[in-house]
């Protein structure tokens, strides 16, 4: 049985270029032992995506183990249910004997596997409900296996070996991207809104020690969010789901004008905008926080003071020096300025970002959105107005904020597709994405027997799938049945008692919860009996049943009928997670 999975926030650390902000669709993580991708080639696993967008799929591999060699370089390629090949993923540089952190030691054994996550450049568009398969491509390298289950823990598609189908799953997990929502600060409240401009939900930002209002933030991942708060004497305050935490650092200040103070991230670290202003704020240049880690601060490039930062699409940092359109394109492995440019002297540049190409996104105090070539040639301009403070860019989404409150996004011709106002003036925004609620936690009530000396529930089958539970001592859940049952769809009941010396008349009840409201209703007992021997019954899932997963209940009590809740003397109760489709 599948499980559709949502708001996990992804990190696995074998690889540097795995988005953050992903949903887990389709996943099988049962590991039993392992194929060759190469001598089992194709070695691939079919699937059926829920998400309308595929953005990566993670496979759990291994080294093959032996003796000590190169590493591997593998691929993966996605393909329609006619064969067609839709995509090829980015590819992943694999080192020698890189999962024995979790195994044996190198050269010892195969050891256990690692997910390894393949992303795609783009995010791919899927239809919901058909037939996809990724196959694995070892394109150089010493071998590597791919986890899989020997039996057929995935109920929407199969694992293939040389082009035909085997029992058995492939250990994968496929991801769609999170849902965006726009964050914005304005008047030192954090904002988030959805693209259509509803407001989701408001918090305070929690107060710098100098009553200075927040600035640029960015979301670091679906629960972290870092802003630039106050001027003067400004801190890194991040918020984790209502938790603050605020770094200062000596020097560290800015110009107290409405449009300045910058931040940017990546993987490894938080950059802000440094001023030298008057007093203990001399010092000027980029600050650098450790992510993980923020009260770890250098400061670089401290020949130059900054208004503006953000990381490009293209991995680099651009940096605003002024309103006179000097930029900096930085490398931020090594912190050192690769070019400058001049993106005009009376431009009134206020912030700026880049796509994938390099292209240049300008934002300007005079009300112009500004698209420069990577050498700062000017490509397109159009005029929102006065007074810009602000911009981001997320794929074909442009984010642009000014003085007076009004939050645009415009596509990549510039064209407005959604405009609303924050509360007050001098918004700041950035990409967001929206934080999941966790699943509620449905408590069913109790039921079990007392005494199973005497009987038991010795199985339990609907159709081909059948349970052989034994003697619980009264109680059992059965989390992972992989049970799939489908609306309006009649499923054949077995229901088989254990008894230890003599038979003896039990009274059998079959509840579903077909609302997965967490309780048994009188009209979601679907099936019933009585007899000292087997019972044979039908099970009908109404067509009026929800979807999603929920509960199905197996009573068999001695003595009379069972209430859905409550325990009884002698007898058992068997509890099934089920999903209905």
């Amino acid at each position: 049985m599948h499980k559709l999975i949502t708001g996990i926030s992804v990190a696995v650390g074998l690889l540097s270029n795995f988005a953050w902000s992903l949903q887990m669709d389709q996943q099988q993580t049962v590991v039993d032992a392992s194929r060759s991708i190469d001598y089992y080639g194709p070695l691939a696993q079919s699937f059926v995506p829920q998400s309308s967008q595929l953005a990566a799929i993670q496979v759990s591999l291994l080294d093959s183990g032996g003796a000590l060699g190169e590493g591997s370089v593998v691929q993966l390629q996605l393909y329609s249910n006619t064969g067609q090949l839709l995509a090829t993923s980015t590819t992943v540089e694999l080192e020698d004997c890189f999962n024995f952190d979790a195994g044996p030691g190198c050269g010892l054994g195969g050891g256990t596997t690692v997910p390894v996550n393949f992303s795609f450049d783009v995010n791919l568009a899927v239809e919901p409900g058909e037939s996809y398969t990724f196959e694995l491509i070892q394109l150089s390298g010493t071998a590597v296996n791919a986890g899989y289950s020997y039996d057929d823990t995935y109920s929407n598609g199969d694992m293939i070996l040389q082009g035909l189908p085997e029992q058995g799953d492939l250990a994968f997990v496929t991801f769609g991207p999170a849902p965006t929502i726009i964050l914005v600060s304005n008047a030192n409240q954090l904002l988030r809104y959805s693209t259509d401009g509803q407001l989701i939900d408001s918090e305070t930002i929690d107060a710098n020690p100098y009553p200075n209002n927040a600035r640029d933030l960015v979301a670091l991942d679906e629960n972290r969010i870092a802003i630039f708060n106050g001027v003067f004497a400004p801190t890194l305050s991040i918020v984790d789901n209502g938790e603050w935490q605020h770094v200062s650092y000596s020097g560290w200040s800015t110009a107290n004008n409405v449009s300045y103070g910058g931040l940017a991230f990546d993987e490894s670290y938080i950059y802000a905008t440094d001023m030298a202003t008057a007093g203990e704020g001399a010092a000027k240049g980029v600050i650098r926080f450790e992510k993980n880690n923020p009260s770890v601060v250098e400061r670089f490039l401290s020949d130059s003071a900054f208004i503006d930062i953000t990381l490009g699409a293209d991995g680099k940092l651009y940096a605003l020096e002024n309103s006179y359109g000097d930029l900096h394109i930085i490398a931020p492995q090594t912190m050192t300025t690769i070019t400058t440019l001049d993106l005009g002297h009376n431009s009134g540049s206020r912030a700026v970002t880049a796509d994938a190409s390099g292209n240049i996104y300008m934002a300007s105090w005079n009300g112009f959105v500004s698209v420069y070539n990577e050498a700062g040639v000017l490509q397109t301009s159009e005029t929102f107005g006065g007074s810009l403070i602000d911009i981001d860019l997320q794929e074909d989404a442009i984010l642009v904020t000014s003085r007076d409150g009004t939050i645009r996004l415009l596509d990549t011709s510039l064209a407005v597709t959604t405009s609303f106002n924050a509360p007050q003036g001098n918004a700041f925004a950035a990409f967001g994405y929206a934080q999941q609620a966790p699943p509620t936690q449905i408590n069913y009530c109790e039921s079990s027997g007392s005494n199973t000396n005497y009987e038991w529930i010795e199985s339990f089958a609907v159709d081909n799938s059948v349970f052989n539970t034994g003697n619980n001592t009264g109680y059992v859940l059965v989390e992972e049945s992989e049970l799939v049952l489908e609306k309006g769809q009649s499923y054949l009941l077995e229901l088989v008692p254990g008894f230890n010396y003599n038979s003896y008349t039990e009274y059998w009840s079959v509840w579903l919860d077909t609302n997965a409201n967490g309780e048994f209703e009188v009209q979601e007992q679907l099936a019933s009996g009585v007899s000292n021997s087997d019972i044979i019954a039908t099970l009908t899932i109404p067509e009026t049943a929800g979807s999603g997963e929920t509960r199905l209940r197996v009573q068999m009590k001695y003595g009379g009928s069972p209430n859905a809740c409550g325990t009884f003397y002698y007898g058992e109760v068997e509890d099934y997670v089920v999903e209905i489709q």
